[in-house]
């Protein structure tokens, strides 16, 4: 049984891998300095053409596809159930599909782990408004790159609001990650516009801002704790 369920996941994580193989050639052929319009040509024929293509590509989708692996896994559901049941509602199936192809893309085991289990939790549940509140959370986290979910995750410990001063958050995460002390208005204003932070200080973002996490943004952290199994305390 065990060896059925794990040849149905390598299948599950195969088809959606080979969906953006095309892009994946795309982008090789525009890197080599082909113009976009040969660049496309390449990628609608790398899926079928030769072994050279497949040479190319084996160890970029490989990787790709022991990710979505590890999401369906992680995921915690038999692959041909999730499919079956995301059908009937095409916001689940939208969110499943996303989660896989983000997934497949992200190096951080963590977050792959947490997008194949937000997924399956939305496409399982029987309220619409939770699976919208699923796929909100999902696509906030999607939307950060790994520095800015260290900042998020920092800004909701203890330790950040205890040294928090009146200059405001930035000398606050500069101090505690000063690798990012030039990037933290962009991050600030990332984070803000995703409805994850607020600005509770006067004149917008400046130095002096004070930012608070908003219960969008504790509810993202807490479900990357829970599913993802993100340390906030670290």
């Amino acid at each position: 049984m065990a060896e059925e369920d794990s040849s149905v996941i390598s299948t599950a994580a195969g088809e959606v891998v080979s969906n953006v193989a095309n892009e994946a050639a795309k982008t090789m052929a525009m890197y080599a300095g082909m113009d976009p319009m040969s660049a496309a040509a390449i990628g609608g024929a790398a899926a079928g053409v030769s072994k050279t293509a497949e040479a190319v590509f084996v160890r970029l989708m490989a990787r790709r596809r022991a990710r979505v692996e590890a999401a369906l896994r992680a995921a915690g559901q038999d692959p041909e159930f999730l499919l079956v049941t995301a059908m009937d509602d095409d916001r689940k199936l939208e969110l499943l599909g996303r989660a896989f192809e983000v997934a497949q893309r992200t190096v951080d085991e963590e977050r792959v782990r947490f997008y194949g289990r937000i997924a399956a939790e939305g496409v399982l549940a029987s309220d619409a408004a939770v699976v919208d509140e699923k796929d909100r959370i999902f696509s906030g986290v999607a939307a950060l790159d790994p520095v800015e979910l260290k900042v998020l995750l920092l800004m909701v410990t203890e330790r950040a609001w205890q040294k928090r001063v009146a200059s405001g958050q930035n000398k606050v995460i500069s101090e505690e990650m000063p690798e990012v002390a030039n990037l933290l208005d962009a991050i600030f204003a990332r984070l803000e516009n995703l409805g994850m932070i607020a600005d509770e200080g006067e004149g917008g973002l400046s130095w002096g801002s004070e930012w608070t996490v908003t219960e969008f943004g504790h509810l993202c952290v807490d479900e990357l704790h829970r599913l993802g199994g993100f340390d906030t305390a670290s």
